[in-house]
C-alpha cells in the first residue's frame, strides 16, 4: 500500500462505496488511517511527525468533543487561529463536525463584527493565548467561544477543544459528503465579502483534481507556507496533499531563509504559492545559490495571481523542476484549470482540471476558440451559491453556469488564457480586496466627501490599492492622515498605498462613478508615475541617498521612508550626509517629520538661508599618544572598578561549517587590525591621565583543538570554551583589547570566538568588524587584497575632535538640555528578590527570548501606523512594564545611541556609542498610543542632544560614579542591528551562537536584535538581586503586553494585560476556595489595641536610640487620631506622612488608621518636585 493514491473515478456520481468514502474529509482520512496507518500525514518544523493512524484517532476524538459540546453538521463555526499545523488540525476537525468558517485572525474588530453578524455563528474556535479581536467580538455578539488547546511540542496530536456546551449533545459521527465543510470569505464588489459555502463533496473532488494534475502519490510531501483561511492553501494545499495519502508540512508563515531550511530538513517534493512568494524565493536563491542546490522538489505549483514568464523561467532554472501555473476561484473550491506536465504553455493557466470551462458573450452565447469573452464554469465541485445573498447568487449563476467576471479565451487545444477582469476586485499579491469596503472607510473620515478605490499595477504584487478622494469644502486632510485613519480600521494589506485628492470623480449620465476612469486621475502606474519621480536636482540627490541607505533600487519622492524600513541608524547616516553635502545640521525630529523625499527637500530649501555654525573639522593626529574619548574615559574607570575584571568584554561566537582557510583568517585579522588602530591600542597613564598608544604588532589568531564529540553536544562544548575566553581579564596597559580564537572539532566543524573590550567597540563597530573580516577573508582566500577604501581617520582623531567640539556653543546647549531633562530624576524602585549588596559582585545571567515573525511584523506595522520606529515602540512597552511593576510614573531607563553623526565616523571601529537617559512621564494613565507620542518626543529630543557624552553630563551634575551601574538609572534597554549575520565567508556556512558571559552591568538590561525579520534577544540581570524565575516571568509579561497593545493601541496602560488568558484563568483557579473573613480579626488599629492590652509594657518599636512600649505607642497614636478627627479627617480621606523612619512615623500610621483614613508615606529624600507631583495626584488632605 506504499503507493496508494486517491481513487480517481471518471464519474462524480459516487456510485461506489469507495468513491462515497472519498466524498467527505472524514472518510478519506479514515481510509488512510486503516490502509496506511504508519504513513506520515502532518508535519511541523521542530515537532514529531503525526501519521495517518494517529491523525484518524485525533480527528475522531476532536469530532466527538464537538458533538458533545452540541455542534451539529448544520452549525456554522468560525475558526480564528494562528498559522501552523495546530491550526490545520482544528480546521479539519471543525469541518468534519459542522460548517467551518476560517477567518484571518488579523482582521480588525470592525471587519469581524460585520462578518460574524452576517454568518449567524453558533460558536467561535480560537486560542486563549493569542491576541485576536475575534474573542471580544464573539463575546459582544453573544457567540459561544470554544478554545483550541494545541498539543505539547513533542505531541502534535495531543490537542483538544475546551468550552461550554452550546446546545444539547449532537449525535452521529463526522459530516457527510453533502454537508457544508467550509464557508470561505471572498471579496466581492460589495462592501461586505461574499460568503461561499462548499460541501465536503466540493472540496474533496477539487483536492482530487489538483492531486491528479500533480501526479501525487503517498511518497510526496507538500511544504505549505500559505494561510489556511484562503482556498489556495486550504484546499489546493492541505486537503490536496491529504486526499492523495501524502504528507504535508504546515509552517507558521513564510520567509525565504526558513523555507530553504525547511526544505533541507524535511525534504518536501512540491509547494504551491502565489507569485510574490515565488519572487521572494528567487531573490533569496540569487543572493545565495547554494540554498537551492540541495532541492528535494519535483514540481512547483502557482496560483492566485498571474505568474510573470520571467519568474516562471527563473524558478525552473533555479530548482530544475517544472512549474505548473493554475487558475482557481473560491466558488470552484479552488482549482479550475492547470497546465499539465506533458505540455505547458507560457501565458496560459492550462486546461480544465475540475469544472467545465466555456467562454461566453454578454448574452450567454458560447464563443469559439480564440474569441474573447467572460469565463464561465459549471460542474460538481462548484458552490451552490452565496450564503445569505440571493441577489449575488442570481447575478453570478446563470442557467447552470457560474460567471467568473474574468475575461479570457480558449485556444484550439483547450488551454485557457486570461486577458483581463470584469470584476473590480483588487488582487494584491493574492490578497483580494473589495474597493467598496475601502471606500466606506475613507468616506467615514469627516473631511472626505467622495472616494474611489481602484487597482494600480505594482512591480512585485501585481496590483496595489490606490484611492482618489474629494474633500469637503473648507476641509483639510493629507494623504498620510487618511492612510493613518484607514490603518486603524482595515487590515494592513487593504490600506491604499497611494491617495490623491482631486476636484471631482468621473461620473456617467446616471450619476454612477465610472470606475474604469478613476486610474486616469493619477498620472501613471506606480512603476513609472511621473508625479512620484524627482522633480529637480535636490530631490534626485535625496532620493539617491535614501535608496542607498535602505539598499533599495529607488525611492520615490512621496514614499514614506520609515514604511520602507528606515530606522534611527539610517536617520543618523542621513544626518551625516546632509551635513556633508548641504552644510545643514538637521535634528532627528526634522527628518522624522519629513518622512518623504519631497518633504525633506522642502525643509532643506527653507533652511538654505539659516545655516548653523559649522562643526569643528576632523584632523589627523601625529602624536604617538592621544587622549581617550569621553566614552572611553568612563569605560576605563568602570573597568578599573569592575570586581570581575571581565564585565566589559564584548563576546560574539560564530559557528562555522566547512573548510576554514586558517591562513586567510589570520591575514584578515591582521588586515582589519592594520586598518583600525583602536584594535591594537593599549592604555597608558601619564601623570595620572590615561592615554591611548598604538602598538605595531596586531593580535594573532589563537587556535584551540577540541576533542571530537557528537554533533548534538558541540554547542554545549563551544559555550563552555567560549565562556572561559569571555572571562579573560584584559591587561589594557600591555595587551591589545582584542582576542580572536578559532575552536575546532575537525576540519569542517569550528567556532570563531571574538572577544573585544568595550573600550574600543560598540554595536555599530561589531557589525563593521564582521563585515570587514569577511571581506578580507574572501580576498585572502582567493589570493588578493580586499577592495576597501583606506580610512581617512582613526578613532583617536575622533577623540581629539570631540575635545574641540566640547568647547562649542552646541555642547553647552546640549548640557543645558540634559540639566533640565534630568532634574529630579530618581532610580526606579523595582522590587528585587534580595537586598542590594554593599559590594557589587558584577555577576549575572541571561534569559533569552525571541518573538515570532508574526509578532515582529505586527510590531513593525504598529510602529509604522503610529509614526514611530520599532525602537520607540519596544522602549515604550518595556518602560510600561516597569511602570506596572513599580507604580512609578517617572520612568527613566538608559539606552544607547550609535552617535555616528559625522560621516568620518561611519566606517571606523571604536567606542562611539553614547548612553542616553530616556525619561518618560506615565502620569494620567494614558492610552498606549498617547504614550508612544510622549516616548517619540522624548526620544527625538534625546537624539538631538546625543553628542554630549554621559560622562560629561555626570561630571557637570557632580554625580559620583558607582561600580553597580549609572547612578541615575539601573535598567537599560538596547535595540541593536545584527552583526555576525552581516558577514558572508566564502565556502562556509555561519550562524550566531549565543553565550551567557555570566555578568551584569546593570540591574536589568533588555537587549534585542532585529535579524531575519524577527526580534530576538535577552534579559541580562544581576544575580545579586534577582532569581531566574522573576526575570522569566517579566519576559513573558513583556510579550503579553506587546500583544495587547498591538490588538488595541488605544487601551489605557493600567488596563494592559500582563498575563495570558490561560495564565489568568490558572491564577483565578488557584485562588478559588473558602472566602477569607478579615472582619473577625479587625483592622490594624483594632488588632494593635488587643496586643497593647495583652502586653502593655512590652517593647513595641525601637530605632536603636529610643524604644516605645505598646502602652506608650497606643497613647501617642490615640492623640494623633483625636487631632485628625477634630480636623475633619475620617473614612475616604488620605493623610500624607512625611517623616524619617522611626517610632513617631509608626505612631502616626496607626493614628491615621484609628481615624478611619488612609495614610500615604512620603520619602523625605525625594526631590521637592517629585513630592509635589505625588501629593498632587494623591488627593491628600
Amino acid at each position: 500500500m506504499s503507493d496508494v493514491t486517491l481513487p480517481a473515478p471518471e464519474k462524480s456520481s459516487g456510485t461506489t462505496a469507495e468513491a462515497e468514502m472519498f466524498a467527505c474529509i472524514g472518510g478519506l482520512l479514515d481510509f488512510y488511517a486503516r490502509k496506511t496507518p504508519a504513513a506520515p500525514a502532518l508535519l511541523a518544523p521542530g515537532r514529531p511527525i503525526l501519521n495517518y493512524g494517529a491523525l484518524g484517532e485525533v480527528m475522531q476524538d476532536l469530532v466527538r468533543t464537538l458533538r458533545r459540546l452540541g455542534i451539529a453538521p448544520a452549525d456554522r463555526i468560525a475558526v480564528a487561529l494562528p498559522r501552523g499545523a495546530d491550526s490545520a488540525l482544528a480546521l479539519i476537525a471543525v469541518a468534519s463536525s459542522g460548517a467551518c468558517v476560517p477567518v484571518n485572525p488579523d482582521l480588525t474588530a470592525d471587519e469581524l463584527q460585520r462578518y460574524f453578524s452576517e454568518l449567524k455563528l453558533t460558536a467561535l474556535v480560537t486560542r486563549a493565548d493569542m491576541n485576536s479581536a475575534s474573542r471580544d467580538v464573539a463575546k459582544a455578539l453573544d457567540i459561544a467561544v470554544i478554545d483550541f488547546v494545541p498539543g505539547p511540542q513533542d505531541n502534535l496530536g495531543g490537542c483538544k477543544f475546551v468550552g461550554a456546551t452550546v446546545g444539547p449533545a449532537a449525535t452521529g459521527g463526522a459530516s457527510r459528503g453533502d454537508d457544508d465543510a467550509f464557508i470561505l470569505l471572498t471579496s466581492g464588489t460589495a462592501a461586505r465579502p461574499k460568503m461561499v459555502p462548499l460541501t465536503h463533496r466540493n472540496v474533496c473532488l477539487s483536492a482530487t483534481n489538483a492531486g491528479r494534475v500533480l501526479s501525487l502519490t503517498s511518497h510526496d510531501r507538500l511544504l505549505n507556507v500559505l494561510p489556511l483561511f484562503h482556498a489556495h492553501g486550504l484546499i489546493s494545499g492541505l486537503l490536496t496533499a491529504l486526499a492523495a495519502g501524502s504528507s504535508v508540512i504546515c509552517t507558521d508563515g513564510f520567509d525565504a531563509p526558513s523555507f530553504f531550511d525547511w526544505m533541507r530538513e524535511l525534504r518536501p517534493t512540491w509547494y504551491t504559492a502565489v507569485p510574490t512568494i515565488h519572487r521572494a524565493l528567487l531573490t533569496a536563491a540569487e543572493s545565495d545559490p547554494d540554498r537551492a542546490r540541495s532541492s528535494s522538489l519535483r514540481v512547483i505549483r502557482s496560483a492566485s495571481a498571474s505568474l510573470a514568464p520571467t519568474i516562471l523561467q527563473g524558478l525552473e532554472a533555479t530548482f530544475g523542476v517544472p512549474v505548473l501555473e493554475t487558475y482557481g476561484m473560491t466558488e470552484a473550491a479552488s482549482q479550475i484549470a492547470a497546465n499539465p506536465f506533458d505540455l505547458r504553455k507560457v501565458g496560459s493557466v492550462g486546461r480544465a482540471a475540475g469544472p467545465e470551462i466555456a467562454i461566453m458573450d454578454e448574452t450567454g452565447r458560447a464563443l469559439a476558440s480564440g474569441e474573447r469573452g467572460e469565463i464561465m464554469l459549471r460542474g460538481p465541485n462548484m458552490s451552490r451559491g452565496y450564503y445569505n445573498d440571493e441577489a449575488a447568487t442570481q447575478a453570478a449563476f446563470r442557467d447552470g453556469w457560474f460567471r467568473t467576471g474574468d475575461l479570457g479565451y480558449l485556444d484550439s487545444d483547450g488551454y485557457l488564457f486570461i486577458v483581463g477582469r470584469i470584476k473590480d476586485v483588487i488582487n494584491r499579491g493574492g490578497q483580494k480586496i473589495s474597493p467598496i469596503e475601502v471606500e466606506e472607510v475613507l468616506l467615514s473620515h469627516p473631511a472626505v466627501l467622495e472616494a474611489g478605490v481602484f487597482a494600480v499595477p505594482h512591480e512585485k504584487l501585481g496590483e496595489n490599492v490606490a484611492a482618489v478622494v474629494v474633500l469637503r469644502s473648507q476641509a483639510e486632510a493629507t494623504s498620510e492622515q487618511l492612510r493613518q485613519f484607514a490603518r486603524k480600521r482595515l487590515a494592513a494589506y487593504k490600506v491604499p498605498s497611494l491617495i490623491r485628492s482631486v476636484a471631482a470623480l468621473p461620473k456617467g449620465g446616471s450619476g454612477k462613478v465610472k470606475r474604469n476612469a478613476l486610474a486616469e486621475l493619477i498620472a501613471k502606474p506606480e512603476s513609472g508615475d511621473e508625479a512620484r519621480l524627482p522633480r529637480n536636482a535636490l530631490e534626485t540627490q535625496l532620493a539617491a541617498i535614501w535608496a542607498g541607505l535602505l539598499e533599495l533600487p529607488r525611492v520615490s519622492v512621496d514614499q514614506d521612508v520609515f514604511a520602507l524600513g528606515a530606522d534611527s541608524l539610517a536617520v543618523t547616516q542621513m544626518r551625516s550626509r546632509l551635513r556633508e553635502r548641504f552644510n545643514v545640521d538637521f535634528s532627528f525630529e526634522d527628518i522624522f517629520d519629513c518622512a518623504t523625499v519631497a518633504a525633506l527637500a522642502a525643509r532643506l530649501e527653507a533652511a538654505a538661508n539659516r545655516r548653523e555654525a559649522a562643526l569643528p573639522a576632523w584632523r589627523q593626529t601625529r602624536e604617538a599618544e592621544a587622549p581617550l574619548s569621553f566614552q572611553q574615559q568612563r569605560m576605563y574607570v568602570l573597568s578599573r572598578l569592575d570586581p570581575t575584571r571581565y564585565n566589559y568584554n564584548v563576546v560574539e561566537v560564530a559557528v562555522l561549517k566547512g573548510l576554514v582557510d586558517v591562513a586567510a583568517l589570520q591575514a584578515s585579522l591582521a588586515a582589519i587590525c592594520a586598518r583600525h588602530e583602536a584594535l591594537r591600542s593599549v592604555i597608558v597613564e601619564r601623570q595620572g591621565e590615561p592615554a591611548q598608544l598604538v602598538l605595531q604588532s596586531p593580535p594573532r589568531l589563537e587556535r584551540v583543538k577540541l576533542k571530537p564529540c557528537p554533533a548534538d553536544k558541540r554547542a554545549a562544548t563551544i559555550r563552555r570554551e567560549a565562556l572561559k575566553l569571555a572571562q579573560h581579564p584584559f591587561d589594557l596597559a600591555h595587551e591589545p583589547p582584542l582576542k580572536v580564537t578559532l575552536l575546532s572539532f575537525d576540519k569542517t566543524s569550528h567556532a570563531l570566538v571574538v572577544n573585544v573590550h568595550h573600550l574600543v567597540t560598540d554595536g555599530w563597530s561589531q557589525r563593521l568588524f564582521w563585515e570587514e573580516l569577511a571581506a578580507h577573508y574572501a580576498a585572502a582566500h582567493r589570493g588578493s587584497v580586499a577592495a576597501l577604501p583606506p580610512p581617512a581617520f582613526q578613532y583617536r582623531d575622533f577623540a581629539l575632535w570631540q575635545q574641540s567640539w566640547a568647547q562649542t556653543p552646541a555642547a553647552k546647549d546640549q548640557l543645558d538640555y540634559w540639566r533640565t531633562q534630568l532634574d529630579g530624576v530618581t532610580t526606579l524602585p523595582l522590587r528585587t528578590d534580595r537586598p542590594r549588596p554593599e559590594i557589587w559582585s558584577g555577576h549575572g545571567a541571561r534569559h533569552y527570548l525571541e518573538f515570532s515573525r508574526t509578532l515582529s511584523a505586527e510590531l513593525r506595522a504598529l510602529s509604522q501606523n503610529q509614526g514611530v520606529t520599532p525602537f520607540m515602540t519596544l522602549l515604550a512597552g518595556f518602560q510600561c512594564l516597569l511602570f506596572r511593576h513599580t507604580g512609578h510614573e517617572d520612568v527613566a531607563t538608559g539606552s544607547l545611541i550609535a552617535n555616528r553623526n559625522q560621516i568620518e565616523s561611519e566606517r571606523l571601529i571604536g567606542l562611539f556609542a553614547n548612553t542616553l537617559i530616556l525619561r518618560n512621564d506615565f502620569g494620567g494613565d494614558p492610552g498606549f498610543s498617547e504614550l508612544l507620542r510622549r516616548v517619540r518626543q522624548v526620544t527625538l529630543d534625546a537624539y538631538r542632544n546625543q553628542d554630549l557624552a554621559i560622562e560629561e553630563v555626570l561630571r557637570a551634575l557632580q554625580i559620583a560614579r558607582r561600580s553597580d551601574g549609572n547612578p541615575l538609572f539601573r535598567i537599560m534597554f538596547i535595540l541593536q542591528n545584527a552583526s555576525i549575520e552581516a558577514a558572508r565567508f566564502p565556502g562556509l556556512s555561519m550562524r550566531r551562537l549565543e553565550i551567557d558571559p555570566k555578568v551584569a552591568r546593570f540591574d536589568i538590561t533588555l537587549e534585542l536584535v532585529e535579524a531575519d525579520g524577527r526580534f530576538t534577544g535577552f534579559f541580562e540581570y544581576a544575580t545579586d538581586l534577582f532569581d531566574a524565575a522573576t526575570i522569566e516571568a517579566m519576559a513573558a509579561q513583556f510579550k503579553s503586553l506587546l500583544k495587547a497593545v498591538i490588538a488595541d493601541p488605544e487601551q489605557r496602560i493600567s488596563r494592559l494585560p500582563l498575563l495570558t488568558e490561560a495564565e489568568r484563568r490558572q491564577l483565578l483557579a488557584t485562588g478559588r476556595g473558602v472566602p477569607a473573613n478579615f472582619t473577625t480579626s479587625g483592622n490594624l488599629s483594632e488588632r494593635f489595641d488587643r496586643q497593647a492590652r495583652t502586653t502593655p509594657n512590652a517593647i513595641a518599636v525601637t530605632d536603636g536610640r529610643a524604644s516605645l512600649s505598646y502602652r506608650e505607642l497606643a497613647r501617642r497614636s490615640q492623640a494623633i487620631a483625636r487631632l485628625l478627627v477634630r480636623e475633619g479627617i475620617g473614612p475616604e480621606s488620605v493623610v500624607a506622612l512625611l517623616a524619617d523612619r522611626g517610632p513617631d512615623l509608626l505612631a502616626a500610621m496607626i493614628g491615621v488608621q484609628r481615624a478611619g483614613a488612609a495614610f500615604l508615606n512620603l520619602d523625605p529624600d525625594q526631590p521637592p518636585a517629585r513630592l509635589t507631583t505625588i501629593l498632587g495626584s494623591s488627593c491628600a488632605r
